[in-house]
């Protein structure tokens, strides 16, 4: 059985490992709930989603986000990306961590974009400051596409159902502190 002292986790073996967890010192969260139709383009921002006040040069940013989706326009893409935008708005996009799933019953259900992903403090820039994060959309061979056709479905598109909401959490984390 393992027990934690301190700092470590110490296994019956003998053996023990360091936490390794970071440590949350500020957040952001923001929800969006109109029905909004998504635009057939390419390299298209959809949603600036919230702002965070980055508070050290030397932290991460995680960013968590679930988005409602209905109809479904193309499948699969995988051109669906998380951005940040720092204070002098250099930009910093990731396509790793975001991606969308739809109903496999037919064209006309429901879609879930979703988002987790960490941007470490060595592959953006060392500002602090009001970063805004944003999602979007872009074709890598330069086409036209969409990850659906409505966003955040309302009682308009079934009628069994309350209008959606996207939200996202965004966290700045430091390690080792």
């Amino acid at each position: 059985m393992a027990q934690l002292t301190g700092t470590s986790l110490v296994y019956g073996s003998g053996a023990s490992q360091m936490a390794g967890g970071g440590k949350v010192i500020r957040y952001a969260s923001e929800e969006y709930c109109t029905r909004t139709s998504l635009s057939v383009s390419n390299n298209h921002i959809f949603w600036q989603a919230a702002t965070l006040n980055r508070q050290r040069n030397d932290s991460d940013i995680r960013v968590k986000s679930l988005m409602a989706g209905h109809n479904k326009y193309s499948y699969p893409y995988g051109g669906t990306f998380v951005e940040l935008k720092d204070p002098s708005n250099n930009l910093y996009r990731s396509y790793v961590g975001s991606a969308y799933e739809p109903c496999r019953e037919g064209g006309g259900q429901e879609i879930v974009m979703y988002v987790d992903y960490t941007f470490r403090d060595a592959d953006i820039s060392n500002a602090t400051g009001n970063w805004v994060i944003q999602f979007g959309y872009q074709a890598i061979n330069g086409t036209n596409n969409r990850w659906a056709e409505i966003w955040n479905p309302s009682g308009s598109d079934d009628g069994r159902g309350w209008q959606k909401c996207s939200t996202v959490f965004v966290e700045e984390i430091i390690y080792g502190d």
